[in-house]
Parts: C-alpha cells; structure tokens; sequence
C-alpha cells in the first residue's frame, strides 16, 4: 500500500512540474491598462464590483468597466507596449480583452463601447498582436492608427480615421443557428478598409433589414439534416438573395466610406492633440526607464566577471558585446557536457 502511495505522490509531482513548465515556457499573462490622464468625473467598476470613482494610476484588467460623467469630462488609458486611448464625455468602455502572451509579449486588446466616443492611438502592431473596437452594430480591427469610433442612442456607429487604416465590418446577429452563421459570414466578406481621412457610419436600422431579410430568405429553405456541403451552398445562396434584397431598400451590405474631416469638429482636434502628447510622455518614461535598467545590467554584468579585465572606458555597446560572447561560451561548454554524458550512457549500455 505505502508502494502504491509513494508512485501516486511522484505522478502528481511530475505532472505538477510539467504543468508549470508549459506555463513558464508560454508566457502568457493577463494584460491591462492604465489609466495615464483624467478631466472631470470617470468612474470605474472593478472585477464586478459596484462603480466607484477612478484616478490617474489606477490599473483596469480584463472585464473591468470605465466612464466618464458629463460632457466636458475624459479618461485616457494606455497599454503596457504604448497604445493610448481617450474617453470621450458620456461614454462607457469595457475591457473586453486584455492579454499579453510569449517572449515578446504580444498585446491583444479588444475594447467595447457602449456609449459615446474614443479616439486612439495605437502603437505598431506586430504580428500577433491585435487591436479592436467593438460596438453594438460595428467592429474596428486596427494596425498603427489614429482613429475615432462613437456610438449614439439608436446605435448607430461611426469611424473615422487620421491616420493608418482601420478595417471595419458591420456587427450581425441573428437568434437562430444558420441565419446566424449566414449574417457573420455575410459580415466577414464585405469589410470596408479606410483610410486616412476616411469615415463611415453604420446604421443599426440596416442591421437589422439585413437580418430581417436573411431570415426571410431562409424560411423555405430546410437545412436540418443536410450535409455540411449542402448547407455551405445554401449559405452562400441566402447570401447572394439578402444582399440583392436589401440593395432595393437602399442598403449596401458593404459600408461605404465618405470623407473625413476632424479639424471641423475642434473638440476631436484637441483630442487628438492631447492623445499625441500623452503618447510621447509616455514613450519618453519608457525610455527613461529602460536606459535605468540597461545600467543595472552592465553593472550586475561587471560584478559576474563580464568585464573581468576593469577597463573604465568600455562603452555600453562593448559590454554588451562581451556579455553576449560570455553567454555563448557558457551555453557551447553546457552543450559540450551534455554531449558526453550521452556518450558515456550509450558506451555504458553496450
């Protein structure tokens, strides 16, 4: 019995340490953002918490709520990579997802506004990396840009970019299962890239006639116990009848872009303008903080023997030099010795 307990206990431990190795080797961790900049009244719920008021520093992670009470108030957020965002007055943003995850930690943020406006300026995107805005009736992907997204009472959506490009795709729905797949496949393939200086504004009240006529077209149509092809051809079928069906009442399933022109609009000017200056302090701090750890670094370097021969007049890119040879070094001398004992196993077992 005790045999039995002794190899129970070993199991356990190594799939324990097994487990935490696959997480230390993935990396991945819960992102967050900061809140970097207040004007006015915002508040903040907090892993479900009720709402209590936010201030600068504050950290917001994954489901967490902000918003901002009254016209003239705003709340900037930034990124642990540098990605900024402006809360406008009046508006509710949720913090959809937030993930950091690998050796480089790779930012995923997904962002939903359910009132009022954000501008945003998004750092260069890596691959893997992601960011977008949600809404009711639409969804904002992004890659390095300054844009503004807003949402109104009825649910109407509108994006509007400075700078970079923005794709966006209206946000379908429907109750039933294959309605529903056809209206996000219908979504999927008909995306509006803008540009600078472009805008477009989607209508909830032509989400719902696309809908509305998708489930129309379905009616007659019986796919329970169809083949998956079939099915794939009856979708793709609907398809092509909704965007005919609803081009007669007017609406494009594609959304369709019209000039954008912020300067008219001088509060969004001013958010802009003062995204941008959040955004350099916040890359001059980093920097600030880097070069910081950059001299711990030699120094801790120097004390391992790095710069064993003391010479005062190495610069920072020597010593980095030499500790990167010393690293190589010791990782050929382990590689070295791992090759021998496998050597000396195999002779062993002959």
């Amino acid at each position: 019995m005790k045999k039995v307990i002794t190899i129970m206990v070993m199991l356990l431990l190594i799939l324990l340490f097994f487990s935490c190795a696959s997480g230390k080797e993935s990396g991945e961790s819960a992102g967050y953002m900061r809140i970097s900049m207040m004007v006015g009244t915002a508040e903040v719920r907090l892993s479900g918490a009720a709402f209590r008021p936010a201030r600068v520093g504050m950290l917001l992670r994954q489901n967490d709520v902000v918003k901002t009470l009254g016209h003239n108030s705003s709340c900037s957020l930034s990124t642990p990579g540098g990605s900024v965002v402006r809360l406008g007055g009046d508006s509710l943003l949720i913090m959809k997802k937030l993930y950091q995850g690998g050796k480089i930690k790779a930012e995923k943020t997904g962002l939903e506004l359910f009132a009022g406006k954000v501008i945003v300026r998004t750092k260069k995107l890596f691959n893997k990396e992601s960011f977008a805005v949600r809404t009711k009736s639409a969804i904002a992907g992004v890659r390095g840009t300054q844009f503004v997204v807003s949402i109104d009472e009825n649910n109407n959506t509108s994006v509007g970019v400075k700078s970079g490009r923005v794709l966006v795709s209206r946000k379908l729905s429907a109750p039933d299962k294959t309605a529903d797949r056809v209206v996000k496949t219908l979504a999927k393939e008909n995306p509006v890239l803008l540009k600078p200086d472009q805008q477009v504004v989607i209508k909830n009240s032509d989400n719902v006639r696309i809908v509305k006529a998708a489930r129309e077209e379905l009616k007659e149509i019986k796919t329970e116990g169809a083949e998956k092809p079939v099915i794939k051809e009856v979708i793709q079928e609907v398809i092509e009848k909704v965007s005919k069906a609803v081009k007669k009442q007017r609406v494009t399933v594609k959304p369709e872009s019209v000039r954008f022109d912020y300067k008219k609009d001088r509060q969004l000017e001013k958010d802009f303008e003062a995204l941008e200056k959040l955004k350099i302090e916040l890359e001059k701090k980093k920097a600030s903080s880097s070069a910081k750890e950059g001299q711990g670094d030699s120094l801790k370097a120097a004390h391992e023997g790095v710069q064993a021969d003391k010479e005062p007049s190495l610069s920072r890119e020597e010593i980095e030099a030499r500790r990167k040879k010393f690293e190589a070094e010791r990782l050929r001398a382990l590689k070295r010795e791992k090759m021998l004992r496998e050597r000396k196993t195999q002779d062993d077992r002959e």
